[in-house]
């Protein structure tokens, strides 16, 4: 969704891909063709709505206008599927993570990668504070994990065994918690102090006959 959630954006997977904007205040919905046939595995804009950043099923990491009508710059690229992907909050640097483990820094002034930091399995989820200090990553192995975004140093990292491999994040209440939503319902609080507040559950889960069981954001 955009800043101020008038317009949202997917990528669509049903046939070939494309991009489908919906504007919700004036209820329409246009599709876009993506620039190859590749699956865009996530997409999030820019702090400014002027852009979107991309992840794409050949390792790519890329933005381009969120007006989808404009010139594709990309960044770099993981050895692996990037599963995500987060503009900091001034827009100018982005952090992806992906499924070779590593979650990678780059900066938008000049396109250059800054610098990378590895966990023990896939990367699916990333966020930054809303003072572009830290970074958060959520990996396969079902830890937190805390960054400094200066030095990409270890802060904290906090085991969640009960969230599944996947899960996406962002920072709430100023960076005092992380929340985390994984893909079978349960959404959890990380505080500053290292708690597990809360697990909220409600979506249906596939002992309860649901046959996707997913909570994708």
């Amino acid at each position: 969704a955009s800043p101020l959630g008038s317009v949202v954006v997917e990528s669509r997977h049903v046939d070939k891909p494309r991009l489908r904007v919906v504007d919700v205040d004036a209820g329409t919905s246009t599709l876009h063709p993506t620039p190859d046939d590749w699956v865009w595995t996530s997409l999030a804009y820019a702090p400014d709505g002027r852009r979107l950043v991309a992840t794409v099923g050949d390792g790519r990491v890329q933005t381009f206008p969120a007006t989808c009508d404009g010139p594709i710059e990309v960044l770099g690229s993981h050895d692996g599927v990037p599963l995500s992907g987060a503009f900091d909050p001034t827009g100018r640097r982005l952090v992806s993570g992906g499924a070779d483990r590593r979650g990678v820094l780059f900066e938008l002034d000049g396109a250059r990668r800054r610098g990378e930091f590895l966990h023990q399995q896939e990367v699916s989820g990333t966020a930054w504070s809303a003072d572009g200090a830290r970074i958060a990553t959520w990996a396969g192995e079902r830890m937190l994990r805390i960054f400094d975004a200066s030095n990409l140093g270890l802060v904290r990292e906090v085991p969640a065994l009960d969230l599944e491999e996947r899960a996406s994040l962002r920072f709430v209440e100023g960076g005092a918690k992380v929340e985390a939503i994984d893909a079978s319902s349960r959404h959890v609080w990380f505080t500053a102090h290292d708690e597990t507040l809360d697990v909220l559950r409600g979506h249906r889960t596939s002992a309860e006959g649901n046959p996707f069981p997913y909570v994708y954001d």
